[in-house]
């Protein structure tokens, strides 16, 4: 794999901490304002779809709510790609153009990776004073109707193993939902997030793991058993890919660490649903022996 293709040629070490909340609060409004306004400005769920970190914390708002607002580990930056150029441009133009818009300015920067470019997104702090006033976004745009990511082909009607999910996410006010949410289906989430063993000498980040632990009591919220997750990785990886991912999970599932611990609310797996998680992947593992 070459490696300027290779979005976790990116990837290092580090121990994640849970944000402030009222930094997390900060870009949790930026995501509502950020949604609202591609909503308002007729975008299409291919123009936008939010990946990694943020498209798990949609799935998590889907299943419970905004209390997943108050639990969720938080993030200083997004992911997005897009199958129209200018899209995400055309959103950031409208929100600094906004008075009531909270967000001063952007920037952006190309990037090493091919169709990829940097943005800086800088947040107006006089209503925050103290409270960190930017965020980073990765945004990839699809050349000719594709885009390599990873080692995956992505077109908008199949990303991994499905197009784009439109999810509708109302508030607390329930006359408001939260604009355009378009974002990974929950089974290419997964897999996107497990790619990084592919690319990374230290295994899974620590947010990496948060987020597979959320995976858990998620998936039970909304009525799909584990081993859809676990499918999903057999359809789409070599057989010595899927072991080394149900290793890790086993690994991840069996000694959760301090990820499991920073996790809160409804996040946080129980040791029912982690064993239970643990008897479908022994399960999966026997299909794929070591000298398999």
């Amino acid at each position: 794999m070459d490696q300027n293709q290779t979005e976790f040629a990116e990837v290092t070490r580090h121990v994640f901490n849970p944000q402030e909340r009222p930094e997390w609060y900060r870009v949790n409004l930026f995501l509502m304002d950020f949604g609202s306004t591609a909503e308002n400005l007729g975008l299409r769920p291919e123009d936008l779809v939010q990946i990694g970190g943020t498209a798990i914390f949609f799935h998590a708002y889907k299943a419970f709510g905004p209390k997943a607002v108050v639990n969720f580990r938080g993030t200083h930056d997004m992911d997005l790609i897009s199958f129209h150029r200018g899209s995400a441009q055309r959103v950031l133009d409208a929100m600094v153009s906004d008075k009531d818009s909270f967000v001063a300015n952007y920037a952006m920067e190309s990037s090493f990776i091919p169709n990829k470019r940097k943005i800086s997104v800088f947040l107006d702090n006089k209503t925050n004073p103290g409270v960190p006033t930017g965020l980073g976004i990765d945004y990839w745009e699809a050349e000719k109707g594709q885009l390599r990511f990873n080692d995956r082909i992505m077109t908008k009607d199949k990303l991994v193993l499905d197009p784009p999910v439109q999810l509708e996410l109302l508030t607390l006010n329930p006359n408001k939902t939260r604009g355009l949410v378009s974002v990974t289906s929950l089974r290419d989430s997964f897999i996107i997030k497990m790619d990084v063993l592919d690319y990374s000498r230290h295994g899974l980040r620590s947010k990496d793991k948060m987020d597979i632990l959320a995976m858990l009591p998620i998936c039970d919220a909304i009525g799909y058993d584990f081993v859809f997750l676990i499918d999903a990785l057999k359809e789409v990886n070599s057989p010595s890919a899927v072991r080394t991912r149900l290793r890790a999970l086993e690994a991840l599932y069996t000694k959760p660490g301090r990820e499991v611990s920073l996790l809160q609310g409804p996040l946080r797996p129980t040791p029912q649903q982690l064993e239970k998680a643990l008897r479908k992947i022994s399960s999966a593992l026997r299909a794929f022996p070591e000298d398999s």
